[in-house]
């Protein structure tokens, strides 16, 4: 009975990956400031009605739609995770450029 869950869990967190994948492009994700752990408002652009909490306590992800519910696991929860890692990685490459910048500066070198 245990692998079979099991089996069941990993087959619906792929799903939510390769979901994520194809359709994160048509989502809004939003930081939710006021929040008391870190949390996002995930809204699909055609469908404002349908509008999901997504958060995260120190290792485990959580969302407030069905799916996470029944599976403990979804898209939406994917989709928050790409942006998080599009986010970390534009603001590498900005520190990254400021870093170059302010070198050059200090050296005259262009």
């Amino acid at each position: 009975m245990k692998n079979t869950d099991r089996a069941r869990r990993i087959e619906a967190l792929n799903t939510s990956r390769i979901e994520a994948i194809n359709e994160h492009d048509l989502y809004r994700v939003g930081y939710l400031e006021s929040a008391l752990t870190p949390a996002w408002e995930v809204t699909r652009y055609t469908d404002a009605a349908r509008t999901y909490e997504v958060m995260v306590d120190e290792y485990d992800w959580s969302c407030t739609c069905p799916a996470c519910k029944r599976d403990s696991h979804c898209k939406h929860v994917e989709i928050v995770r790409l942006h998080v890692e599009a986010m970390n990685a534009l603001e590498a490459r900005a520190d990254a450029f400021d870093q170059d910048a302010a070198h050059c500066l200090g050296t005259g070198k262009f």
